[in-house]
Order: C-alpha cells, then sequence, then structure tokens
C-alpha cells in the first residue's frame, strides 16, 4: 500500500517538476519549493515500503529517514545560504 501511495507520489513530483523547471533560476523562495526533494522523498517512501514488504525488516524505513534527513537538510542550508547572500546584495 505505501509503495503504491509512493509511487502515485512520484508520478505527481514529476509532473509538478516538469512544470516548475522553466522557474528554477530566482529569488531563494523559488528552490524553497523543493519540487526534487518531494520527488526524492516519494521514491525513497516506496522503496522503504517495497523493502519492507520483501524482507520483514524495520531497517530500510530508518535507512530511508537518514537519506531523507539529509537531503532537506542540505535543501535548506543551500536555501539560508542564498537568502542571506540576498539579504547582503551579492546575489
Amino acid at each position: 500500500m505505501i509503495t503504491g501511495l509512493g509511487l502515485f507520489g512520484s508520478a505527481a513530483n514529476a509532473i509538478a517538476a516538469v512544470l516548475l523547471v522553466r522557474y528554477r533560476e530566482g529569488d531563494a523562495n523559488v528552490p524553497s519549493v523543493c519540487t526534487r526533494n518531494d520527488l526524492v522523498e516519494s521514491l525513497a517512501v516506496a522503496g522503504a515500503g517495497l523493502l519492507v514488504w520483501l524482507t520483514g525488516s524495520r531497517w530500510p524505513n530508518l535507512a530511508a529517514g537518514v537519506i531523507l534527513a539529509a537531503v532537506f537538510l542540505q535543501s535548506a542550508w543551500s536555501i539560508v545560504r542564498q537568502s542571506r547572500q540576498e539579504l547582503r546584495g551579492e546575489a
């Protein structure tokens, strides 16, 4: 069930990414939409769900959570850095 929802979310996020790709440059608000991160999240959820089902282990959920935390923290730091540059007028 969760794998199917993850794949459905991946398809929706892929469509959104295609629609938004032309707007990828801009101020710090544009990257904060995080469509790429949403796509990664959906694929990780689908993959973890499949691995949990295949192995009967809960470890894939933990691994997916750690990977997603790293992706989102990196993205958040990038947005903070760009925002600070814009505030200083360096953009």
